[in-house]
């Protein structure tokens, strides 16, 4: 077990996967919640002071107004500093044997689940003796529990006649999943901060980038990504950052292996502030400012003056991140002028995707001496429409970077 001031900054960082969703869950509940939340609920408010009394006797009707606006009481948690009357406060919790994480990690929601660990971390950081891990018996008894409370019948025995049958079944399924692994692998266990499994992308490849992950999670696992779209993530592995060119083979990750591999997801809350959404606004207005005939104008040139073909040159490296910028020529920029969804994929470009290797790509490039919104202008109606593009992106992508440090 990692120790106590490891374990508690750890656990700071879980309270950012707290869904906001289920926090109101909570909050709408008249009556109390189930039991380890509810303990879960009085340990920290025991620990912050939030109400009068010993923890483990507060009511629902004490708790409950602290979930309403869940906002300042996050900000508490994440601050907290450790104290020694935390200690006696949580001692009573900790002697219970399913006061764990990884039981509410069962028993309870994302929201408990991340306090519990928060608990946790206060618990060790003040002195506290590590408890025994849940044993199986109790961690059995919480996954029965909770497969009743939502609905889920219990495994019938087979019968004696179909018996054998079902184990030919089970032979050919478990024969069939095999085989299936090892055609693509392991895939990619996606973490949170506390070493939880949130995710698997199954079909993840080593050449993936930082935006390859972040598109696929934003496909595949919506729910993941809808509790904290309003993030920008860092993915980790050990203690070395996924982020511009940088793949997973350079940190050493293959998921194409048969026992695949894994790497860490940090979310930091984070909402665009004034600046970043006016010069965003800007830049969506410019696109909408290009018309076809204008992009068909600028694709027609032969050789384009310097002004265009850098502009030009600069959308297409945030399109298209791995085509080796030394290999860009005017030819791929005619093809991407000329697609039809060319300015809808504009439109809809991720900022939080990799903040990073935009400010990386653009920075050089939108520094040079001839680049500017007039000079682009002079030459073409869609050229100048896209450096004000660009310039809202970057303005946007270096507040985002610097939020993610």
């Amino acid at each position: 077990m990692a120790g106590g001031g490891e374990a508690l900054a750890k656990a700071k960082l879980q309270l950012d996967f707290i869904p906001l969703a289920d926090m109101a869950r909570l909050a709408s509940l008249e009556a109390a919640p189930p039991e380890l939340e509810l303990l879960t609920l009085q340990a920290a408010a025991g620990v912050l002071g939030l109400c009068s009394g010993v923890a483990q006797e507060l009511a629902w009707e004490q708790l409950r107004p602290h979930l309403m606006d869940p906002a300042p009481l996050i900000s508490k948690l994440s601050s907290y500093e450790p104290s020694g009357s935390a200690l006696e406060v949580l001692e009573f919790f900790f002697r219970r044997e399913d006061f764990r994480p990884e039981c509410s990690a069962i028993a309870s929601g994302p929201s408990s689940f991340a306090i519990c660990s928060w608990c946790l971390g206060v618990y060790l950081s003040c002195g506290g003796s590590p408890p025994a891990p849940a044993t199986e018996e109790t961690l059995a008894r919480l996954r029965a529990d909770a497969q009743q409370s939502r609905g889920v019948k219990p495994v019938q025995p087979a019968d004696s006649n179909d018996e054998e049958a079902g184990n030919q079944e089970q032979v050919e399924e478990a024969d069939k999943a095999s085989k299936n692994s090892a055609a693509i692998g392991g895939g990619l266990r996606i973490l949170n901060i506390s070493g939880e499994q949130v995710a698997v992308l199954a079909k993840a490849k080593a050449e993936w980038m930082r935006a390859d992950l972040r598109n696929e999670l934003k496909k595949s696992c919506p729910d993941f990504l809808g509790s904290t779209d309003d993030s920008v993530y860092s993915f980790l592995s050990g203690d070395v950052y996924l982020k511009g060119k940088t793949t997973l083979a350079d940190l050493g990750l293959d998921p194409g292996t048969a026992e695949g591999a894994e790497i860490v997801a940090v979310a930091k809350p984070f909402t665009l502030n004034a600046e970043a959404l006016t010069a965003f606004e800007a830049a969506t207005d410019a696109l909408n400012c290009i018309n076809r005939a204008s992009l068909m104008e600028l694709a027609s040139f032969s050789k384009p003056p310097k002004v265009c073909e850098d502009v030009v040159a600069a959308v297409y490296a945030i399109h298209y991140p791995k085509v080796d910028p030394s290999q860009f020529c005017w030819q791929r920029s005619k093809e991407m002028l000329r697609k039809p969804d060319f300015l809808k994929q504009s439109k809809d470009f991720d900022l939080k995707q990799d903040p990073e290797r935009v400010v990386a790509a653009l920075e050089p490039v939108m520094a040079q001496e001839h680049m500017s919104y007039d000079n682009a202008m002079r030459c073409s109606l869609a050229s100048a429409g896209m450096f004000r593009w660009l310039e809202g992106i970057l303005t946007c992508s270096r507040i985002l970077s610097d939020a993610m440090q």
